[in-house]
């Protein structure tokens, strides 16, 4: 039997430690792929020249270890209606070039929230959104081109009543869940081409966004590269099937593939979670294992076992890897 995965890499920042200590640990684990974080507190590995990444590469085979993937973590500092979205694409592009010198498959890239465009709230008449929209123009929140997640009638009348920074010594205040803007298709035009320009694997994850919001926002840009990560997790507490999620995500360009980002947790009221080990909690894993076997190309998927959300990673680590095996995932 074909596995629903092609590879499934622990990401490696889970463990802490420096590199050599941390791949030595999921070799022993029993780990053979590696997704490793682009930068941590000890590394930077865009900073790092072509014979160091050669280094990089060489520790991981001496323990049998490969590379599948590298994880890009952007910061809060990216997101808001200041968005600044060439430093942005920087990032990417670095991440790109680094994988490709470590010959990863795949760059994940997490953003704070990724919308396909603005909505307006449920229940929202066209002429309280313009009256809203007003408002917020009033209380100085700006689009900055990317589109803007509208709020409730409550957030605006707090936005509305928040005083307004005068004089050249005051700064503007942070800017709270209703003023962080989505990443719009200009966007996801630009990840599109980088990721063609590498003819690599660019799975955009966004913790914070509904799934099938992601996976309009990226099926949009058509193109074969650039994908929308499938968290295991964040689609179960969507309430969204893992059949919905693939065929949405793979709709722009028509073809197979996927990114797994692997979580499992306990789904609460109002879409709230707890992770826990895999296997232990909502997440149907033998569903997800039969859409990802029945994509277009077959087996084409990229696992990466995410458990930095856990007190006991280790322990996670291994049982995920156990359960995977157990279920099929890596094939025969």
């Amino acid at each position: 039997m074909s596995g629903a995965l092609t590879s499934f890499a622990l990401r490696l920042a889970a463990l802490g430690g420096d590199l050599r200590g941390a791949v030595t640990a999921a070799a022993r684990l029993g780990y053979s792929a590696v997704a490793l974080d682009v930068v941590t507190r000890e590394l930077d590995l865009t900073m790092l020249s072509v014979s160091a990444l050669r280094e990089v590469q060489a520790i991981a085979a001496r323990h049998a270890v490969g590379v599948s993937a590298l994880w890009l973590d952007l910061p809060a500092t990216y997101l808001g209606p200041k968005c600044d979205l060439d430093q942005l694409l920087a990032r990417v592009r670095a991440a790109a070039e680094t994988a490709r010198g470590l010959n990863a498959s795949a760059v994940v890239v997490q953003l704070g929230l990724v919308q396909a465009q603005a909505q307006p709230s449920a229940g929202v008449t066209d002429g309280a959104r313009g009256e809203m929209d007003k408002a917020l123009a009033a209380a100085g929140v700006g689009l900055g081109g990317f589109g803007l997640i509208l709020p409730t009638p409550e957030e605006v009348a707090r936005l509305v009543q928040r005083p307004r920074a005068t004089g050249a010594a005051a700064s503007p205040p942070a800017a709270s869940s209703a003023e962080v803007a989505s990443l719009g298709p200009v966007a996801m035009r630009e990840l599109a081409a980088i990721a063609d320009h590498y003819r690599l694997t660019v799975a955009v994850a966004a913790a914070q966004s509904p799934c099938l919001d992601l996976a309009a926002a990226v099926s949009a840009a058509k193109c074969k590269w650039l994908v929308a990560a499938a968290d295991t997790l964040a689609v179960t507490a969507d309430g969204v099937t893992p059949e919905a999620f693939l065929v949405k995500a793979s709709s722009g360009s028509g073809e197979g593939g996927a990114v797994v980002v692997a979580r499992d947790g306990m789904v609460g009221p109002g879409g709230r979670v707890q992770e826990v080990f895999v296997g232990e909690g909502h997440v149907a894993w033998t569903e997800w294992a039969e859409a990802l076997r029945g994509l277009s190309k077959g087996g084409s998927a990229v696992g990466v076992y995410d458990p930095t959300g856990l007190a006991d990673r280790l322990a996670a680590s291994r049982v995920a890897l156990a359960r995977m095996r157990e279920g099929g995932w890596l094939g025969q």
